[in-house]
């Protein structure tokens, strides 16, 4: 008898190829494809294979390990007939004798103390074509360390000082440019102020259609009543939850823009005290927007001039409130 791992590699050939090999007088091996999946307990990870097993009714030569030997061994069909039927037997004897016969790449046959045969396959091997040499991979569990939370600072716990909004100081350098810069824009806008009081060549109609003046002459109020609210002005340091106590005044307001966020409100405020405005920050009005003003006048009449200049060629949007 030639090698017995000559008809184990055979049997293993043809697991690849086809999903049942039998040898004859003794029982079928039967693969069936199975998914890939992940075994908890050993940690690995299989990809798409063929899982093995083992029938002992299969017994009927259908002649297909005798064909494939004989084929690769370039022997006559009889003598691979003969080789299987050898291999075979001694199979069998091993198996009486209580051993474990190991079968090279498939698995180990073994009897149970009922003398049934059974059948354990080597995971090692995939026996699936299309992924042939892939192998089960572990897979490691990552453990992280615990990391301590960030404290986050009480808004209530900051201090309250509701007098001014007060910036950051400035070098002389940068206050000198600054004012080189804004310079000009100011006697531009007092000039063409003195120039426009001056004029009386736009007529009253004109002037109600450019959103100035009403057309009897009163002051503009954007369809708010013309009484002095109390405004709270706010600052960076301001108390946002818990508003207990703030400084009141009577004002007008020429508003320059609505905003969402305070942080968002109060860069607008002090990018325009950088160009020379007595910016300030309003409360959050009733639908949620906090206001940014130009500045504040005691009169509607002077806040009116003021808007008139501001909208010629710097905010076209700004208005005044008034209630």
């Amino acid at each position: 008898m030639k090698s017995p791992q000559q008809i184990e590699q055979a049997i293993g050939q043809l697991l690849y190829l086809h999903d049942c090999v039998v040898l004859p007088e003794f029982g079928g091996f039967i693969a069936r494809k199975k998914s890939a999946f992940f075994d908890q307990e050993s940690g690995r990870l299989y990809p798409t294979h063929k899982q093995i097993g083992f029938n002992k009714q299969l017994i009927a030569d259908d002649g297909l390990l005798t064909h494939h030997f004989a084929l690769v061994n370039a022997c006559t069909f009889d003598e691979a007939r003969n080789e299987v039927s050898e291999f075979v037997r001694q199979l069998k004897q091993r198996l009486f004798n209580r051993e474990q016969v190991t079968i090279s790449r498939l698995g180990i046959l073994y009897n149970d103390t009922d003398f049934l045969i059974q059948f354990r396959q080597d995971q090692s091997v995939l026996f699936y074509l299309p992924h042939f040499g892939l192998k089960a991979i572990e897979v490691k569990s990552i453990v992280r360390d615990e990391v301590e939370p960030r404290k986050i600072k009480n808004l209530t716990q900051i201090n309250h000082q509701p007098d001014a909004i007060r910036l950051p100081a400035r070098p002389v350098i940068w206050l000198t440019k600054k004012a080189l810069q804004i310079v000009p824009m100011v006697a531009a806008l007092v000039f063409s102020g003195l120039v426009f009081i001056n004029s009386n060549h736009i007529g009253s109609n004109q002037m109600a259609a450019l959103g100035i003046v009403s057309l009897e002459n009163a002051p503009l109020s954007f369809g708010l009543p013309l009484t002095h609210p109390k405004f709270a002005r706010f600052t960076s340091f301001r108390q946002v939850q818990n508003q207990t106590s703030v400084q009141q005044e009577a004002m007008v307001f020429l508003i320059a823009s609505s905003h969402r966020s305070i942080a968002q409100a109060e860069f607008e405020a002090m990018r325009l005290q950088d160009l020379g405005f007595n910016a300030l920050v309003l409360e959050r009005s009733k639908s949620g927007l906090i206001r940014v003003a130009y500045g504040q006048y005691e009169t509607v009449e002077s806040a009116e001039n003021e808007l008139t200049e501001i909208r010629k060629g710097m905010n076209e949007d700004a208005y005044l409130l008034v209630e």
